[in-house]
């Protein structure tokens, strides 16, 4: 169960990564940094949902301790983000869901690995 959950979340990271690369153009209309920033987010969510689908198929306890890792900044970065930025957007709050399902079920994983 944790595993096709597991899953889910890593897609939903990926999907989420992609609307938010593609929807670059649309919010900026001019080629500047910005724009990179914000593209660079959704390409930074592909990156990590990619990671967290291939890391599954990897028992080692190391590649678990490197996802929750990966994971918990990723949680940091976007918290901090959320704060300095005011507001919580839906796309924030489903964002957050996510990276924090995903450090529960990594941080289980590493500890369950141990034993």
């Amino acid at each position: 169960m944790k595993r096709k959950v597991s899953g889910v979340l890593s897609t939903a990271l990926i999907i989420l990564g992609v609307i938010h690369t593609v929807f670059t153009p649309i919010f900026y209309s001019q080629f500047n940094l910005d724009a990179v920033w914000f593209a660079g987010s959704g390409i930074g969510f592909i990156f990590l949902g990619s990671y967290n689908l291939t890391r599954r198929s990897d028992v080692s306890r190391l590649s678990a301790l490197l996802a929750t890792i990966c994971n918990f900044l990723a949680l940091l970065w976007l918290i901090a983000f959320l704060y300095l930025e005011g507001t919580l957007q839906p796309q924030g709050l489903i964002s957050l869901l996510i990276l924090g399902m995903m450090v529960v079920l990594t941080t289980k994983e590493v500890f369950y690995k141990a034993s």
